[in-house]
């Protein structure tokens, strides 16, 4: 879902169920509010709603769920997850710029890298008026290229035949 300029106004997504398609990669976004070049706050998209929808990336490959550069934003409900790119950070939820007032409420967000991102971006219209309140933000770190020593305890308990022992997090499975 794409929409830009001062024209696209006025959405409701509701109770969606959007995934990756497989073997599908995406450098941008799944939902893409506004257009990050866009210098002119009225040319924003205006009056977006995101409710009760489920966005996720299925496989790793796609860098973020919603890009947002735009006015009366209200994101609020959701479960935005599995955002997750080699070499790159990703975002559940960026904020790449726009007057706002821009609302994230009582949503689900995990990604590996930001999380959640206000800025951070060259955008002409910097991020403004945002609440962000009920948010549950988790960056699982077995999906952590960078980070061989994350490990995962629970993925190795019904393993048999390794003879060793190991300690992780203050976990210790015998093997």
């Amino acid at each position: 879902f794409s929409t830009t300029g001062n024209d696209a106004d006025n959405w409701r997504l509701a109770g969606l169920d959007m995934r990756q398609a497989n073997n599908i990669t995406n450098t941008g976004a799944m939902v893409k509010i506004g257009n990050e070049l866009e210098s002119t706050s009225a040319n924003t998209p205006n009056n977006i709603e995101i409710d009760h929808c489920w966005i996720e990336a299925t496989q790793k490959g796609t860098v973020r769920g919603i890009f947002i550069n735009g006015r009366n934003i209200d994101i609020h409900d959701n479960h935005v997850s599995g955002f997750r790119r080699d070499g790159q950070e990703c975002q559940a939820i960026l904020l790449g710029g726009g007057p706002g007032p821009v609302t994230i409420d009582n949503n689900y967000m995990m990604a590996l890298g930001e999380v959640f991102m206000s800025g951070g971006l060259i955008v002409n219209i910097l991020p403004g008026d945002l609440t962000f309140t009920r948010n549950y933000l988790e960056a699982p770190q077995k999906y952590n290229p960078w980070n061989p020593a994350a490990f995962d305890t629970n993925d190795v308990q019904a393993t048999t035949n390794l003879g060793c022992s190991l300690t992780s997090s203050g976990t210790t499975v015998t093997c």
